[in-house]
């Protein structure tokens, strides 16, 4: 750098003798200003890379944030993403350690994530919203599911093909169980009286469908048609979308002190999640084994359909995985009002950030999910 500002030691010997004087007299101050200048540049320029390259080594070998990942009950297909990138090594790529501890008891997600520092919970839209409303500082900020999996499954023999047919049926009934709440508003926006139906409780199992001790079972897509399949036993799905009634399904939450004090957390756990998602997504043989293992589902075949049926509930047309809708976020609180299972309204704008995946897709937005 000095050798490019300095005039060349032959410039100045030969130029005749006058000239030179001349140029040191009128200029020689700014020439010796120009190599002071140049000399400190050089120094500060080296300081600064000297700097930076100690700030990036010290990023790097920074110890990986542990972050504990709630779940609401047992492992189920809804994690693939995160078992994939847990698997494939994404977690750790984004200097995360994450830990998925399962629940034992439904609305366990919520309380842990408000009393622990640096959790992730995963939990149905209106367990969330209930959470918030009970004075838990929790914030959504991607969803997990953006259309809600809950379906209804009955025999086929029973002849159930729409909610007209619910009339004298007997079905599963589990008071403020999500199914039981998409359960009640799809009876509402269809004007179907609750008088018609007997409910009972505690028999949410495809056992009972098939023994006959229900008419109606509210379940999950891809889930319990799966176990049916495997038993035989032919069946209907009644899909509430189809009937008017559009909802979200789960929602990736944190503490609002982790989403304000500690954000890279949140992001770079969602681009795992998101990445896990995409190579699940590429059906490899190393990727069906993992999930295998961690679903007790033994056959790669029954994966892949489960895959496929799981799709459009994490990308429905016009959206990107993980992004929140906030008409339908809307919808499920309306409905907690109205089913009067929740007494303080919380305001969205307060509940929901929506800055997160925006991020997150800023930062890398070539995902085949996305696109």
């Amino acid at each position: 750098m000095l050798e490019q500002l300095m005039p060349e030691a032959g410039t100045l010997q030969n130029m005749p003798a006058g000239s030179a004087r001349r140029g040191l007299g009128r200029n020689g101050d700014w020439v010796r200003r120009r190599v002071r200048f140049a000399v400190a540049s050089a120094l500060y320029f080296a300081i600064f890379v000297s700097c930076s390259a100690q700030s990036y080594s010290a990023s790097k070998s920074t110890a990986p944030a542990a972050v504990s990942f709630f779940l609401d009950g047992p492992v189920t297909p809804a994690e693939i993403g995160a078992l994939t990138s847990l698997n494939r090594g994404y977690f750790s790529e984004a200097n995360l350690k994450v830990h998925i501890v399962e629940g034992t008891m439904h609305g366990q997600a919520t309380a842990r994530v408000a009393s622990t520092p640096r959790a992730i919970g995963v939990a149905n839209v209106f367990d969330f919203l209930k959470a918030r409303a009970a004075g838990q500082r929790l914030i959504a900020f991607a969803s997990a599911s953006a259309r809600s999996p809950i379906v209804f499954y009955a025999r086929r023999d029973s002849h159930v093909k729409s909610i007209a047919d619910f009339a004298e049926k007997v079905v599963a009934y589990d008071a403020g169980h999500p199914t039981s709440i998409v359960f009640d508003a799809l009876l509402a926006r269809n004007g179907f009286s609750k008088s018609k139906i007997r409910e009972v409780a505690g028999q949410r199992t495809v056992s009972a469908l098939i023994e006959r001790k229900i008419d109606i079972l509210p379940g999950r897509i891809g889930e319990e048609s799966r176990l049916l399949d495997q038993m035989g036993q032919p069946f209907d799905q009644i899909n509430p979308d189809a009937f008017g009634l559009h909802l979200s399904g789960s929602v990736y939450f944190t503490h609002e002190d982790t989403l304000k004090h500690e954000p890279d957390i949140v992001r770079h756990f969602l681009w795992a999640v998101i990445r896990g998602w995409d190579t699940a997504y590429q059906k490899n043989t190393e990727d069906l084994q993992a999930i295998s293992a961690a679903l007790q589902i033994a056959d790669f075949d029954a994966i892949r359909l489960l895959l496929d049926r799981l799709r459009p509930l994490l990308r429905p047309s016009g959206t990107r995985f993980a992004e929140l809708d906030s008409n339908k976020l809307n919808t499920a609180l309306s409905i907690l009002v109205q089913q009067r299972l929740i007494n303080n309204v919380p305001r969205l704008a307060e509940a929901i950030n929506f800055d997160v995946t925006k991020e997150v897709y800023r930062s890398d937005p070539r995902r085949p999910l996305a696109n």
